[in-house]
């Protein structure tokens, strides 16, 4: 599997030191030691072309694919289920909120949710036609399936979508400005990772080292120095409170860190220069990094 390049990981919530990354050519990977070390596991399909992996527990996982199909584990990965979505366009992102509520989004402004752990999924229309690279919300289960859920999608040509009524309807967000207050179009960029905080608070990462960030629920959209032009390709998403530190991975083994709830960035001296595609905080301090040649990073 040498060479082959890792595009997502995930976390047990339960037990942090249980993660799984995910990759082409049917790669999966699992360590229980919190990146120290780790083995193949058993693959859903040979050969696949995995994007996204979500985990709710250190059993059970989902891994989403190129061809729109998810393959779902409820023994950490030993055996898989295939899931018949509906699709066949590729899914970029997958986020679990509990063992029977998933959320995805991929390509050509698709989201599909699952309220039943992926016995049936639903194509939620975000009326965008970008490719969607990020997903996230701050609401939980009993929100989504109560229809007041608060979440966000982001993508090509700088898009930017909100729900109020998980999913029902999406409204586009574009008031964005630079560092100087002006106003930013961002069209010609494409959103890749974003981190929902709450309701208000919401940072997003992006091509030529794009920082974006809100506090009022995206009404106004904020650009932060982030001292690089490299594509920033994903931001931690497990320890985003105040207080502590977010992570953001780009392309040429870029890391960047903020103390101050985004508001400054310093860039972190790495071992490698292959991406970074995706970047886990799984403790303030503490992060794991996947990317190009199964590149893991413990910082």
């Amino acid at each position: 599997a040498l060479g082959v390049t890792l595009v997502d990981l995930a976390v047990s919530p339960v037990t942090t030191s249980i993660r799984w990354a995910v990759g082409g050519n049917g790669l999966v990977l699992k360590t229980i030691d919190s990146g120290v070390t780790w083995f193949g596991i058993t693959s859903p399909v040979v050969g696949g072309s995995f994007l996204a992996v979500a985990a709710n527990s250190e059993s059970v996982l989902w891994i989403a694919s190129a061809s729109g199909v998810v393959y779902k584990s409820t023994d950490g990965g030993t055996t898989w289920s295939t899931q018949t979505t509906g699709i066949s366009t590729s899914i970029h992102t997958i986020k679990a909120l509990s063992s029977s509520f998933v959320a995805a989004a991929g390509a050509s402004g698709t989201v599909i949710t699952t309220t039943n752990g992926g016995t049936i999924w639903t194509t939620v229309p975000t009326g965008s036609s970008a490719d969607l690279y990020g997903f996230d919300t701050a609401s939980n289960e009993a929100a989504w399936v109560g229809g007041t859920a608060t979440a966000w999608v982001v993508g090509s040509s700088g898009t930017i979508r909100k729900t109020t009524n998980s999913g029902a309807t999406w409204s586009a967000q574009t008031n964005v400005k630079d560092t100087l207050g002006a106003d930013l179009t961002i069209t010609n960029r494409t959103l890749y990772s974003m981190v929902v905080e709450d309701a208000n608070n919401v940072t997003m990462v992006g091509s030529s080292g794009l920082i974006l960030d809100t506090t009022d629920g995206g009404t106004t959209w904020n650009q932060k120095t982030s001292g690089v032009t490299v594509d920033l390709l994903t931001i931690g998403n497990d320890a985003l409170y105040a207080g502590s530190r977010i992570w953001v991975g780009g392309l040429v083994g870029t890391i960047l860190t903020s103390t101050n709830g985004a508001t400054t960035w310093a860039l972190l001296t790495t071992n490698t220069v292959s991406e970074i595609n995706t970047i886990v905080a799984s403790a303030t301090n503490t992060a794991t990094a996947v990317g190009e040649v199964e590149t893991v990073i413990l910082t």
